[in-house]
């Protein structure tokens, strides 16, 4: 197999024979046989290890529905943000493991850019990406969200405008007469 074929010759055995293990970016990968450790191996390469935002989305969901109390009126304003604004990136594809802060401030700059969304808006889509990593940091994918390292402060966001007319007391009197 590939996986054979690749790692093969970077496996070790322990001196007492009770373990196979190979190191692949200062990360160890262990098993008691050698079968379960290319098994192992088929995993961390082809497998939930590299789980990307897209593999993921539709199982935090799940979680997110049976783990937290989160209403059905919330899970439908989730889905409509994430088919609106994230499931045509290119990021959401790429494996979690491999993505960095600077992968999602070039997102967050390009959405903001031109103040084109709120803050408001562009928060609630955040927080869709942090709990996709809560989730992939709770299932052990990755160790952290590179997503907390950001200074949200250097984007700029549209202006929310508050044209709100208050009634004087007055027209609240002549409506409360009527």
């Amino acid at each position: 197999s590939d996986i054979r074929k690749q790692y093969g010759d970077k496996i070790k055995r322990r001196k007492d024979g009770k373990q196979y293990y190979i190191y692949i970016k200062r990360k160890q990968i262990t098993s008691t046989t050698y079968e379960g450790l290319l098994d192992a191996l088929f995993d961390y390469e082809y497998g939930f290890s590299n789980a990307s935002i897209e593999d993921l989305y539709e199982k935090w969901l799940i979680w997110k529905r049976d783990t937290t109390s989160v209403t059905g009126k919330t899970l439908k304003e989730i889905h409509f943000l994430w088919n609106k604004f994230l499931v045509h990136e290119d990021i959401i594809k790429v494996p979690l493991c491999k993505l960095r802060a600077k992968d999602f401030v070039i997102l967050f700059r390009k959405w903001t850019k031109d103040r084109a969304l709120t803050r408001n808006t562009f928060c609630n889509i955040k927080s869709i990406l942090n709990g996709i990593y809560a989730y992939a940091i709770e299932n052990e994918i990755v160790e952290n969200n590179p997503i907390k390292e950001i200074n949200m402060r250097q984007l700029s966001y549209k202006p929310v405008k508050n044209d709100i007319k208050v009634f004087s007391l007055a027209d609240r009197s002549i409506m409360l007469d009527y």
